[in-house]
């Protein structure tokens, strides 16, 4: 069997310093204590230290280096792996095979991109460390400068093993022109798929159906719900109950029959035609907030039609889904020095001067840089929907950018879980059977029961 190369770029930022100022083992200290200590300065404190990174690529991270080494007096050096820099092929499965293998065998970068490793591998988590304890230690962390919900939301069995610098989550905006509809959805203060597919019957007729979303499916309905079908921690599984048969049966009634179970990239039509064309199939757009911050622009209307709205996506226990869109892996393995530089690091990253000169399409943890970055409008958005649409906005640009920066702070501060699945095996076979269904290959029944034998099958094995 042939191995894979992985391609990366090494690129380090300083001279290997070789004073003995610098203590890797904090006389003794842990991270935390290291962190609460008195007389923790960075400068002297991390003195002669290396920080190893593994990242996907650069998001604005080498000038956020450059910048942290300046705070320090340049005392303190990096070492990042870039993978996929420089054109090379993106090979994510090689590189988390490459990571994985790294981190088992002790020899892993100390912070590590979380798109490179499956948190759910027991073999894997068990080595990574706890922020938790580091946040706990820090006298500077203050709850109120960040989006403390997403932080909540993801710990597993009381351990934060990555570290967020931004996040999104899914909301959804109304098919204008079905009266109703707008008035209907905006009266709900978060959306489940459930709410989805009883307003479609209420509002799509036998003559002339609608449908859900141009990208929704049974297995996109499932996923945002798995919680109430499975619980990782009890080893409870009801896949094969009525509820969930009749679940994934409302699910595809609610599917465009003619859609691919893949998503796919939208069309070359002009922006104007598509939303055109989409409301005559779909009741509503399912789309990542702040990235469609359109959405919540008040519009007088030009030429075509649009969705507006932006009220969140929820699962069934009304608890909004956030994904986390670049976040951050401690290495359990690194010395308590190298920990308490890392969590450092990671603090600054996630500042407004942190983010600085990145490109991010995702809401920034750090409420300031979270505002900054929504109240500009550095790709002339705004300026192109009257080219692109027929659209002019209603308000002064500067009032349409605050009020979309309040939905998006109040939507930050509701109650927040992620998508826990138990591992990657029983995901992409509940996917794969979805496919089946989707494409009415086996009956709601059969997947229910394929699905749960799998499920239960997995657990066994893991137990």
């Amino acid at each position: 069997m042939k191995k894979r190369r992985i391609c990366v770029a090494i690129i380090t930022f300083g001279l290997m310093a070789m004073s003995a100022c610098g203590d890797s083992t904090g006389d003794g200290q842990t991270a935390a204590q290291i962190l609460a200590d008195p007389s923790f300065d960075r400068s002297a404190t991390f003195y002669g230290e290396t920080l190893s990174m593994a990242v996907l690529h650069d998001f604005g991270v080498a000038p956020a280096i450059q910048r942290y080494r300046s705070l320090t007096n340049r005392g303190v050096d990096f070492e990042v792996i870039h993978f996929f820099r420089g054109g090379a092929p993106m090979d994510i499965d090689g590189a988390r095979l490459q990571l994985s293998a790294q981190i088992m065998a002790g020899e892993a970068p100390v912070l590590i991109d979380s798109i490179f490793i499956d948190q759910r591998d027991p073999r894997i988590s068990a080595l990574l460390a706890d922020w938790i304890p580091l946040m706990n230690a820090d006298p500077d962390f203050n709850e109120d400068d960040v989006f403390i919900n997403v932080l909540n939301a993801l710990p597993v069995e009381g351990r934060l093993t990555e570290f967020p610098r931004a996040f999104t989550i899914n909301a959804v905006a109304a098919n204008t022109t079905i009266p109703g509809l707008p008035e209907a959805l905006a009266a709900l203060p978060a959306v489940t798929i459930s709410d989805l597919m009883a307003l479609r019957e209420e509002f799509s007729t036998d003559d002339a159906p609608l449908y859900i979303d141009r990208d929704f499916n049974v297995w996109f309905a499932v996923r945002y719900s798995i919680d109430s079908f499975m619980d990782f921690n009890s080893r409870w599984v009801d896949f094969d109950s009525q509820g969930f048969i009749d679940f994934i049966n409302a699910a595809r009634a609610a599917t465009n029959p003619g859609s691919p179970f893949e998503m796919t990239a939208f069309s070359s039509i002009d922006y104007a035609n598509a939303q055109h064309e989409l409301t005559q199939r779909y009741l509503f757009q399912i789309y990542a907030a702040p990235v469609s911050t359109k959405q919540m622009f008040t519009y007088e209307l030009g030429a075509g039609a649009l969705f507006l709205g932006a009220t969140p996506l929820a699962n069934l226990n009304g608890e909004i889904i956030t994904f986390i869109m670049e976040g951050f892996l401690l290495n359990a393995s690194a010395t308590p020095m190298e920990q308490a530089l890392a969590y450092d690091f990671v603090q600054y990253l996630i500042t407004p001067r942190g983010v600085e000169g990145g490109r991010f399409f995702a809401n920034h943890i750090h409420r300031e840089a979270f505002r900054n970055h929504t109240l500009r409008d550095d790709d002339g958005m705004i300026a192109n929907l009257e080219r692109l649409a027929g659209l002019r906005v209603a308000e002064p640009i500067e009032e349409s950018l605050e009020n979309a920066y309040i939905i998006m702070s109040e939507l930050g501060n509701m109650p927040m879980t992620t998508l826990r699945f138990a591992n990657e095996a029983i995901e992409n076979f509940i996917k794969d059977t979805l496919r089946d269904f989707h494409y009415g290959l086996i009956s709601a029944d059969q997947a229910a029961q394929m699905i749960q034998n799998r499920v239960w099958l997995v657990f066994a094995e893991m137990d």
